[in-house]
């Protein structure tokens, strides 16, 4: 009986301590509160410029709001976090901080306007990951605590966003609803800059989908609406410079210098450096065939106007404008200086966007290491207020708990450190593998397309074209190498969509136009124009690539590449095949690819692959819940088959 009332008083004892400890957690919580929200407040103002300022602001920010159990506090740290790794293209640790945010924001209330926003981000953010399943459900559940709450601004801004995710996954009808949904609501509220984002958003789809007139109608509502306020001069300007495409587009030459024009003048009149550069690259956009001089002379103007503001993607494009005018007039010495210097400014881009995305990485490190130091204080906390209340006993019990913490905290950071090192190898074998290498092949192989077309002695042009296709395959290889390296780090990601086959053969039989004239073979594609398959579009695209590619390569001179495509209704699937009639594949290598992989061969005029681009069809067939095979007769041809589904499974 002693004992039971020896632990009733402990445990009363505790209770009080707590309560007590509590109690001035409270008093101090407004002062915390104010330290967080400046913290916070620090970290947005810096968030574009200066990013390694604003990841210590937000560090502090969360070390202060975890110190002092600020929870709201915290949760709007965390999704500030998810901010800038969102700026810098961590996007899936942006997810996992937004994630954090969001369980936070419902252990506060999972009702009020915050939570429903937390949802809306998330949404977003899986939006641009491109898994439309998470970023759907997010978004509409943001949508149902904006409606109960009676907040249209932010039903407003979720079917908006609704509408951006199913445009970016190729859900064009999908996103004209959720659009057209925004701006019936949008309608009824006052001039916002969300809304004419709306309106330009909206109309660039209408223009994707050759609804031209319909984007100027809208484009029109834009100008009319954002002229009525100096505050929404920049929308207004985009709005000219939109119109003034659609028109370029549809033919009106007359009317899209127009307005082009009066986007130039007006910037010129409010001081605006960057949007007069746009204006008269736009102006050049429209002179190029017609008056190629005028044209120049409008973007060298741009040119001095991004180096004066120090605009390097500016500059860059305007390099690439310059190259493209210089070329088409001929002038291949100066096409070829500028094509060098928009691959000098991409190569500085890109040094700078690393050393960015660099210091997040770096400060997501310094938050998790932060958050391990106060969870450990408040262990240390802990075993000092049971040492003092309970005694001996409780004190042992603590020590032993901290003990087994710091050990399996000690392990975690251990694993975490090598994972850590790990992923940094990986990111920077991509890196160098995209970026240091593909981009200068890349030029490499531009600038000799460009020396084919000169004037040579005939022994030089051989060595430009056997190099460019050195180039080419180098290219080549590197591209199936970084795919290859993704899908075995990563694993297959399948972001299925409805699509239309026929778009992507006949893109990638332009494609591969010059690689089948340069042996003059005929690609004839027999499959139906109406024929819409369930999926991923990317995995279709890189088969149809890969197969018509190989079939180029191992046909003849003048030879014969066919496509075709079947319907299977009891499988609701559709067979497409790919044939030649080239060098054919033996019984051998046929047994050996229905469990492996053929050998790498060589093409009838010496091409050669690695072998990856078909294993990864293989891959990619399965991923989608198809088949591939293939039939071959050595010496007279190959044909490969793959089925790919007609609708979900």
């Amino acid at each position: 009986m002693k004992i039971i009332k020896l632990i009733t008083f402990l445990c009363m004892l505790s209770l009080f301590v707590f309560a007590k400890d509590k109690k001035s957690n409270y008093k101090t919580l407004s002062r915390d509160t104010l330290i967080v929200s400046q913290l916070l407040k620090k970290s947005r103002l810096h968030e574009a410029n200066q990013p390694a300022l604003s990841v210590n602001f937000a560090r502090y920010a969360l070390k202060e709001a975890r110190k002092t159990n600020f929870t709201l506090g915290e949760a709007r740290t965390l999704s500030q976090m998810a901010v800038l790794n969102l700026q810098y293209h961590s996007l899936i640790t942006a997810i996992s901080y937004q994630t954090q945010a969001l369980n936070l924001h419902k252990k506060i209330n999972p009702s009020n306007a915050e939570s429903a926003h937390a949802y809306m981000f998330l949404g977003y953010l899986y939006g641009k990951a491109k898994n439309l399943k998470q970023a759907n459900l997010n978004l509409e559940k943001a949508i149902s605590l904006y409606t109960a709450l009676h907040l249209n601004h932010g039903t407003f801004l979720s079917y908006k966003n609704l509408g951006e995710v199913n445009q970016h996954m190729g859900n064009s009808d999908a996103a004209l609803g959720y659009f057209l949904k925004a701006k019936a609501i949008g309608e009824m509220q006052p001039l916002s800059n969300d809304y004419l984002d709306l309106l330009k958003k909206l109309g660039n789809l209408y223009s994707d989908i050759d609804s031209n007139n319909r984007a100027l109608v809208i484009f029109n509502e834009g100008l009319n609406k954002s002229d009525q306020q100096p505050t929404h001069l920049r929308a207004h300007l985009d709005f000219l410079s939109s119109s003034g495409m659609v028109h370029n587009r549809i033919g009106n030459k007359d009317s899209a210098l127009s307005y082009h024009k009066l986007s130039l003048s007006k910037a010129v009149q409010y001081a605006i450096p960057e949007e007069r550069a746009r204006s008269l690259i736009n102006i050049a956009g429209v002179l190029k065939y017609d008056n190629a001089g005028q044209s120049l002379n409008h973007l060298n103007r741009a040119l001095v106007i991004a180096k004066e503001i120090d605009n390097k993607p500016l500059a860059a494009e305007i390099y690439r404008s310059l190259s493209e005018t210089y070329q088409q007039q001929n002038k291949f010495k100066e096409a070829i200086l500028a094509l060098e210097a928009h691959h000098n400014l991409l190569q500085t881009l890109i040094v700078i966007n690393k050393s960015r995305e660099s210091v997040i990485v770096k400060g997501n490190d310094e938050l998790e290491r932060s958050r391990a130091s106060i969870f450990q204080l408040e262990l240390t906390n802990q075993h000092r207020t049971f040492e003092r209340n309970v005694g001996i006993f409780a004190s042992v019990f603590a020590f032993f708990i901290i003990t087994m913490g710091a050990y399996h905290f000690y392990n975690t950071r251990k694993l975490n450190k090598r994972l850590s090192e790990t992923n940094l190898v990986k990111d920077k074998l991509f890196s160098v593998i995209g970026h240091d290498l593909r981009n200068p092949i890349g030029g490499i192989t531009t600038m000799l397309s460009l020396m084919e077309k000169r004037d040579l002695d005939s022994q030089v042009l051989s060595k430009v074209s056997m190099m460019k296709k050195q180039g080419e395959l180098a290219l080549e290889i590197l591209n199936s190498l970084l795919k290859w390296g993704q899908t075995q780090l990563q694993g297959i990601q399948v972001n299925p969509v409805s699509f239309n086959s026929k778009i992507l053969i006949e893109k990638n039989i332009s494609l591969l136009y010059h690689q089948a004239e340069e042996k003059q073979i005929t690609i004839t594609d027999n499959s139906l124009s109406e024929i819409s398959l369930y999926g991923d579009a990317d995995h279709f695209d890189f088969i149809i690539r890969n197969l018509l590619s190989n079939a180029i390569k191992f046909s003849f001179a003048s030879g014969n590449v066919k496509i075709l495509a079947k319907a299977d209704e009891q499988k609701h699937e559709i067979i497409f095949s790919v044939k030649d009639d080239g060098t054919g594949i033996s019984m051998e290598q046929l047994e050996k690819f229905k469990v492996a992989n053929i050998e790498v061969a060589y093409g009838t005029e010496g091409e050669k692959g690695t072998g990856l681009g078909l294993m990864l069809c293989k891959e990619f067939v399965k991923a989608n819940h198809g088949k591939i095979w293939v039939e071959s007769n050595q010496g007279k041809g190959a044909c490969f088959y793959f089925s790919f589904p007609s609708q979900a499974k």
